[in-house]
């Protein structure tokens, strides 16, 4: 491999970095992004509350005759 062969080969191998280090720029940014959606979704899905969740915690059916349902329907 000759000198001119060699400085082709540098030149190539920066140009690779140079394009993986702007892959992952954005791989960030898209993280960030993403994160910032997750954290508003479960906000709003937090934020919506009535007394039917309470009833059933943890998203499972009762039965309506169960101790637990009835001592939640009171409170």
């Amino acid at each position: 491999m000759n000198l001119e062969d060699s400085l082709k080969a540098w030149a190539l191998v920066v140009a690779q970095e140079a394009a993986m280090e702007g892959q992952s720029a954005q791989m960030v940014i898209q993280s960030m992004g993403m994160e910032k959606l997750n954290r508003t979704l479960h906000k709003k899905e937090k934020g919506k509350g009535s007394d039917k969740l309470i009833l059933f915690p943890g998203g499972k059916g009762r039965h309506l005759t169960d101790d637990e349902v009835i001592r939640k329907k009171r409170e």
